[in-house]
C-alpha cells in the first residue's frame, strides 16, 4: 500500500515535473516557430502521461525538423569567410546536438511513462513492484534532470545564438554602410571633378572676352582723348577689374575646397611688395574724403625674405581692400614688424588697422564663412563675394599662420597674423635710406592736416637723417614761407587733399613764392590729382609729384631725384608712355580663336616691334610654321578643331622646332595644368587677361635664352660660314655688319627692319619741322625718340647721334633758333642719306 502510494506520488510528481520541463520548453521556442505553426501548445489541462507523451513526440518531430534546418543553415553559414558568422555556424552546431540529446530524454521519459500505463504494476509480485518503481522513479527524476539541464543550456545556447547573429547582423550592417560611403565618396568626387572641370570652363569663357575688354581699354588708353573720354576709360577698366577679382576670388575658392592650391617659396623684398601693395591702393582712395592710407615699416626688417610673394599679396590687398571698403573717414594702417631669431628664421607680423564700421562679436563668429559678410545688410551694402576673408585666411593657414581679428562696433578693427619666414638670399636691405651726406642739410617742411599721417612721415623723413618741421595748415606754410622761414633748398612736402587747400589758387600761391627762395616743392596727390598737376604750365609745376599712399622707397627716390637736380619722377609715378621700342625684335606666331584677343595682342606686341602672325587653331598654326624665321609662339590652350596641348605634342615632334619657346595662355590654370603644359613641351604660360608687363618679361626672357643657344652654336662653326650680302655691305649710313650681328645674321628679318624703317620715317624729316613750327613740344620730343631708337636698331650711327643732339637740345635750350636750325640739318642730311639708299636698293 505504501509502495503503491510512493509510486502514485512519484509519477505525479514526474508529471509535474514534466509538465514544467514541457511548458518551459514550449516557451523558449515560442518567438521562434510558435507563430510560424511549426508546433501546438499543448493542452496543460490534460493528464500527465498524455501531455507527457504529446510533448515527447511533438517536441520530438519538431526538433528533427529543426535539426536538419539547423545543420543545413550552420553548413551555408560555415561557407562565409566572416569570422563572426562562423561562430554562429559552431553555436548552431551545438545547439543542434544539445536538441538531440534533448529529444532522446523525453522520448524514453514518454516510453517509461506509457509503459507504466501499460503493464500496471499490480501484475508483478510484490518484490518486484517495489523494485520497478524505485527504478522508474529515480529513472524519471534522473531523466528529468537532465532534460531540465539540457533545456537551460538550450537557453543559454539560443540566447548566445542570438546575440552573435545580432552582432553579425550590425556587421553587415556596418559593411554596407562602409559601402555606401564609398559609393557616395566617390560619386563626392565625380562631383568635384565636374564642378573642377565646369569652374575651368566657365573661367575661359568668362575671361577670354573679359581679357579682350581689358586689352583694348589698356591700348585706348595710349590714344589722344578728351575728359570725358578719359574718365569713361578709367571707369570701364576699373568695373573690368573688379569683375576679375571676382572671378579669381570663386577660382582660388574652388582651389582651396580641392587642395589644389599650393605655395611656392622664393626670395622676395618685403619692401618691394609692400611698394606694389600700396601702388594697387592707390587707384581706391580716390573717391574717399579725409582719409590716409598709411604703410608702416619696421626697419629691423630684413631686406629679403623666402615666401611666396604673390599670395601673400593677395592676403594684404584683400584685407586692405576690406578696410577701406568698411572706413569712411579716417585711416587704414598696414604695418609690417620683423624679429630675426638665431636658426636664420624671422617672425614676420602683418597687420591691417582702420577705423572703420568695427564688428560685433556674433559678425566675428561667422566672418570666415564663405560666402558671408558680417551680416546680410553689411552685403547689401557694401557687396562683395563673401570668399576673400575665407580664402585670406586659408592662406595663411597653409604659410603656418593664423588670421585673428580684434574689433569692436564703431571703434574698427585690426586683423593680424605672424609668420615664420626664412631670411632670403641677400637679406641686407636693397635700398639704403639714408640720404648723402651733402644732401642731410636740407630741411623738410611736411604740410599734412591729418595728425596720423603727419606723424608717419615725420617718421619715416627722420630716418632718412633729415630733419622735418611740421604744418597743419597750408596757410601756416605759406606764412612762414613769406616771412622768409625757408632756407635755400628746402623741400616742401605738400599734401594737395589738405581740407583748407583750396583749389590751383592756393597751389599757385605757394609754388610762386618756394621758386622765388630756392625751395623745392614736392606734391602729395591722387591718380587723379596727378594728372591735374601734369595738365599744368611747365612754370607753376611742382617739382615731383607723388602718388598717394606714400611708400618710403618712393619719397626716398623722389628727394634723391630733387637734390640730385634730375627733377624726374619717382618709380612710383606710373603710366608713363612708353619708351618707342625698336623696329624689331623677333617674328611670334599668335595662335587664338578669339578675335579681339587677336586684336589686343597683336596691337601691343607690334607696338614693341615684334612681327605677328596669327592662327586661328592648331591645324593652321602648323601649317604656317613651315614658313622659317618664327621666334616664339604664342598658343591659346583652348581652340578648335586641335588644341594648344596637342599642337605643342606636335611641333615638339619635329626635330627642327625641338627649342622654339613656346608661351601658354590659359584662362585657369591649376598647379597640375601648368605641370601638363611644361610635360607637353611648353616653356611658359600666362593667365588671362594677358597684361602687357608679363606678356613682354616672358617673350623677353625666353628670346634671350633662345638666341643665347644660337649665338653658342654659332660661335662653334667654322669662321666665314656666314657672309653679309654685298648690296647690304653698300649701305649708306649703315652699318649692316652690326644689325646683322645683333638679330643672329638672319638677313629677311633685317631687309624687313630696312623697309619698315623706310616706311615710317621717309616723310619724319617734315613732321618734325611742322611740330616746332607750331610750338608743339611733347609731339616734336615724340618724333625725335622715335627717330633716334629706331636708327639704334637698324645701327645707323650717324642718324642716331644726331638725332640724340637734336632731342637734348630740346630739352636744355629749345629757344637758340639758330642752334636748332644747325641741328635739324645735321638730322635731315643723316635721314635723307638712308631713304636714298634704301630707295636704290629696292630699284
Amino acid at each position: 500500500m505504501v509502495t503503491e502510494k510512493l509510486r502514485q506520488v512519484g509519477v505525479k510528481s514526474l508529471f509535474l515535473c514534466l509538465k514544467i520541463l514541457a511548458y518551459q520548453g514550449l516557451m523558449l521556442m515560442q518567438n521562434a516557430q510558435i507563430n510560424a505553426g511549426e508546433i501546438q501548445r499543448p493542452a496543460m489541462n490534460t493528464g500527465g502521461a498524455q501531455a507527457c507523451r504529446y510533448f515527447a513526440f511533438n517536441l520530438g518531430s519538431f526538433c528533427r525538423r529543426r535539426q536538419s534546418a539547423i545543420i543545413m543553415k550552420a553548413h551555408a553559414v560555415r561557407a562565409r569567410r566572416d569570422g563572426a558568422v562562423k561562430q554562429v555556424s559552431l553555436r548552431l552546431r551545438m545547439t543542434a546536438s544539445i536538441l538531440l540529446i534533448t529529444v532522446a530524454a523525453f522520448v524514453i521519459i514518454g516510453v517509461t511513462s506509457y509503459a507504466g500505463t501499460i503493464v500496471p504494476f499490480e501484475d508483478f509480485e510484490a518484490p518486484l513492484q517495489a523494485l520497478l518503481s524505485k527504478t522508474v522513479l529515480a529513472i524519471a527524476i534522473a531523466i528529468a534532470l537532465i532534460a531540465g539541464l539540457l533545456i537551460v543550456l538550450l537557453n543559454r545556447e539560443i540566447i548566445l545564438i542570438r546575440k552573435l547573429v545580432t552582432t553579425n547582423r550590425d556587421i553587415i550592417e556596418q559593411k554596407q554602410v562602409q559601402a555606401d560611403l564609398i559609393k557616395a565618396k566617390q560619386e563626392a568626387e565625380d562631383a568635384n571633378q565636374m564642378k573642377g572641370e565646369f569652374v575651368a570652363r566657365i573661367s575661359h569663357e568668362i575671361r577670354t572676352p573679359l581679357s579682350g575688354i581689358i586689352g583694348l581699354a589698356q591700348l585706348m588708353q595710349k590714344t589722344a582723348m578728351n575728359d570725358i573720354q578719359k574718365d569713361y576709360l578709367d571707369k570701364m577698366l576699373s568695373s573690368s577689374y573688379a569683375m576679375l577679382a571676382i572671378i579669381n576670388e570663386i577660382l582660388d575658392f574652388s582651389k582651396v575646397e580641392a587642395g589644389k592650391l599650393e605655395l611656392e617659396s622664393i626670395s622676395f623684398s618685403p619692401e618691394w611688395l609692400l611698394g606694389k601693395v600700396a601702388d594697387m591702393i592707390g587707384v581706391f582712395l580716390i573717391e574717399k574724403d579725409q582719409f590716409d592710407f598709411i604703410v608702416e615699416v619696421e626697419d629691423s626688417l630684413p631686406g629679403a625674405l623666402l615666401g611666396d610673394p604673390t599670395r601673400l599679396e593677395q592676403i594684404l590687398l584683400n584685407l586692405c581692400f576690406n578696410a577701406i571698403k568698411f572706413t569712411e573717414k579716417g585711416h587704414v594702417i598696414l604695418k609690417v614688424e620683423g624679429s630675426s631669431s638665431s636658426d636664420n628664421t624671422v617672425e614676420v607680423r602683418f597687420s591691417v588697422e582702420d577705423t572703420g564700421i568695427g564688428m560685433t562679436a556674433m559678425q566675428i563668429e561667422r566672418l570666415f564663412t564663405p560666402y558671408t559678410q558680417g551680416d546680410d545688410s553689411t552685403s547689401r551694402k557694401y557687396g562683395g563675394t563673401g570668399l576673400g576673408l575665407f580664402i585670406s585666411k586659408s592662406l595663411i593657414e597653409m604659410m603656418g599662420g593664423t588670421l585673428e581679428v580684434v574689433s569692436e562696433p564703431g571703434q574698427g578693427s585690426c586683423f593680424y597674423f605672424i609668420l615664420r619666414l626664412q631670411a632670403g638670399i641677400g637679406n641686407e636691405r636693397e635700398v639704403n635710406m639714408l640720404l648723402p651726406k651733402e644732401f642731410r642739410h636740407h630741411p623738410v617742411w611736411l604740410v599734412e592736416d591729418g595728425p596720423r599721417m603727419r606723424t608717419h612721415l615725420s617718421r619715416i623723413i627722420a630716418g632718412f637723417s633729415l630733419q622735418a618741421v611740421e604744418f597743419a595748415a597750408w596757410k601756416e606754410a605759406l606764412e612762414s614761407l613769406l616771412e622768409g622761414n625757408a632756407p635755400e633748398g628746402t623741400v616742401m612736402l605738400l599734401d594737395m587733399e589738405a581740407t583748407d587747400m583750396f583749389g590751383h589758387e592756393t597751389f599757385y600761391e605757394l609754388r610762386q613764392a618756394a621758386a622765388k627762395r630756392g625751395v623745392y616743392t614736392l606734391a602729395m596727390t591722387s591718380a587723379y590729382g596727378r594728372e591735374e598737376l601734369n595738365r599744368m604750365p611747365p612754370s607753376l609745376k611742382p617739382d615731383g609729384i607723388l602718388v598717394k599712399p606714400i611708400h618710403r622707397i618712393d619719397l626716398h627716390q623722389a628727394l634723391l631725384s630733387l637734390f640730385d637736380g634730375k627733377q624726374s619722377e619717382p618709380a612710383s609715378m606710373k603710366n608713363k608712355s612708353p619708351d618707342p621700342a625698336p623696329l624689331l625684335k623677333g617674328r611670334i606666331l599668335l595662335a587664338d580663336d578669339y578675335e579681339i584677343n587677336r586684336q589686343v595682342a597683336i596691337t601691343l606686341l607690334e607696338s614693341h616691334g615684334y612681327e605677328v602672325k596669327v592662327a586661328l587653331n592648331g591645324f593652321e598654326l602648323l601649317t604656317m610654321l613651315e614658313e622659317s624665321g618664327w621666334d616664339l609662339i604664342l598658343m591659346d590652350i583652348q581652340m578648335p578643331k586641335m588644341d594648344g596641348r596637342e599642337a605643342t605634342r606636335r611641333i615638339r615632334q619635329d626635330p627642327r622646332f625641338e627649342k622654339l619657346p613656346i608661351i601658354a595662355m590659359t584662362a585657369y590654370a591649376t598647379t597640375e595644368e601648368l605641370t601638363s603644359f611644361l610635360e607637353v613641351g611648353m616653356n611658359d604660360a600666362l593667365i588671362k587677361p594677358i597684361e602687357e608687363g608679363p606678356l613682354l618679361a616672358a617673350i623677353d626672357q625666353l628670346l634671350a635664352k633662345s638666341r643665347s643657344r644660337k649665338l653658342d652654336a654659332a660661335k662653334k662653326q667654322p669662321a666665314g660660314q656666314e657672309e653679309i650680302p654685298i648690296f647690304l655691305e653698300n649701305l649708306a649710313g649703315i652699318q649692316a655688319k652690326d644689325a646683322l650681328t645683333r638679330i643672329n645674321g638672319k638677313v629677311p628679318i633685317f631687309m624687313h627692319m630696312l623697309q619698315t624703317f623706310k616706311r615710317d620715317f621717309s616723310d619724319h624729316e617734315k613732321k618734325i619741322r611742322e611740330a616746332y613750327e607750331q610750338g608743339e613740344q611733347q609731339e616734336l620730343m615724340h618724333f625725335l625718340h622715335s627717330l633716334r631708337g629706331a636708327a639704334g636698331t637698324i645701327s645707323a650711327r650717324d642718324l642716331y647721334m644726331a638725332a640724340g643732339r637734336l632731342e637734348d637740345f630740346f630739352e636744355s635750350d629749345p629757344d637758340d633758333e639758330a642752334q636748332w636750325s644747325r641741328l635739324l640739318d645735321e638730322v635731315s642730311s643723316a635721314l635723307r642719306e638712308i631713304i636714298g639708299s634704301l630707295e636704290q636698293l629696292d630699284d
